[in-house]
C-alpha cells in the first residue's frame, strides 16, 4: 500500500507594524532667544495627541549658551535667532505629562513617528553667509527633487547646509501657512524620527545673524520630493 503524507499549508500571517497617529501643533510661544542660563527650556504645553488617548506635551531646551540676534515674529512653530559665528545646541522633546517628566511612549506600546520641518536653511547669495542644521538623532529625511541644500553624513549625524544658496523669503502668515512655496521648499528639509521622543540638533549661523524656522506637524512641500533613509 502506498501511503501519502499530506502537508497542511496554513496561510502565513505577517504582522504589520502599527504606528501611533501623532498630530502635533505648536501654537505659542514661537520664540526661543536670549538664553542666559543653562539649561534653558521653553515649554509649549499641550501640542497634540497620538490617537490612542495620550496627550502630548513638548519642550525645547538649549544645551549651550549662544548669542541671540533678537526675537522673531515670523510664522513658524519654533523660531530661533542667533548671531554670526554662533551654534545653538538644541533638544526638542515630547512628553506624556504636563510636568515634562515622562518621555512620550504610546500606550499600548507600538511604533511611532514624528516630523520636524526645518525651513529657510538658506545662504546669503555667496559662500560666506549661510545657515547649517546638524541632526544628531537617527532618522529619515525628505527633500525636494530640486533641493539646493548640501547634505553630508558621517554615520553619527547628518548635516544640511545652505552654503551657496540664494536668499529666500521666510515662511510667513502671508503665505499658505501649511505649504512651502517652490523656492522655500528648495531650502527646507523634513526630518522624521521613529520610536524616540527626543530630537537633538545644532543650528549654526555663518557670516551674518540668521533665523531658523521649525514647523513640527503638517507643513508640506508643493513640489516633487524624495525620501532618504
Amino acid at each position: 500500500m502506498t501511503r501519502f503524507h499530506l502537508k497542511l499549508l496554513l496561510p502565513v500571517v505577517v504582522a504589520t507594524p502599527t504606528f501611533a497617529a501623532i498630530q502635533l501643533n505648536f501654537d505659542a510661544p514661537d520664540n526661543v532667544h536670549d538664553f542666559t542660563t543653562l539649561p534653558t527650556t521653553v515649554d509649549y504645553g499641550e501640542v497634540g495627541n497620538d490617537g490612542l488617548g495620550t496627550t502630548i506635551y513638548a519642550q525645547i531646551t538649549a544645551l549651550n549658551a549662544f548669542t541671540s540676534s533678537g526675537a522673531s515674529s515670523s510664522f513658524g512653530d519654533v523660531s530661533i535667532n542667533i548671531g554670526a559665528g554662533n551654534t545653538a545646541e538644541l533638544q526638542l522633546s515630547l512628553f506624556s505629562d504636563a510636568s515634562y517628566s515622562t518621555a512620550y511612549t504610546p500606550s499600548p506600546s507600538q511604533s511611532f513617528t514624528w516630523t520636524a520641518t526645518f525651513a529657510d536653511v538658506e545662504g546669503g547669495g555667496n559662500n560666506s553667509i549661510y545657515e547649517e542644521i546638524v541632526l544628531h538623532t537617527a532618522g529619515s529625511y525628505t527633500l525636494t527633487d530640486d533641493t539646493e541644500l548640501t547634505v553630508t553624513a558621517d554615520g553619527t549625524s547628518t548635516t544640511f547646509s545652505g552654503q551657496g544658496t540664494g536668499i529666500v523669503d521666510n515662511p510667513s502668515v502671508n503665505d499658505n501657512p501649511d505649504i512651502l512655496t517652490a523656492a522655500q521648499g528648495r531650502v527646507a528639509v523634513a526630518y522624521t524620527v521613529t520610536d524616540t521622543a527626543t530630537m537633538l540638533f545644532d543650528y549654526s549661523a555663518y557670516g551674518s545673524q540668521r533665523k531658523m524656522t521649525i514647523d513640527v506637524g503638517n507643513l508640506q512641500f508643493s513640489t516633487p520630493t524624495t525620501d532618504y533613509n
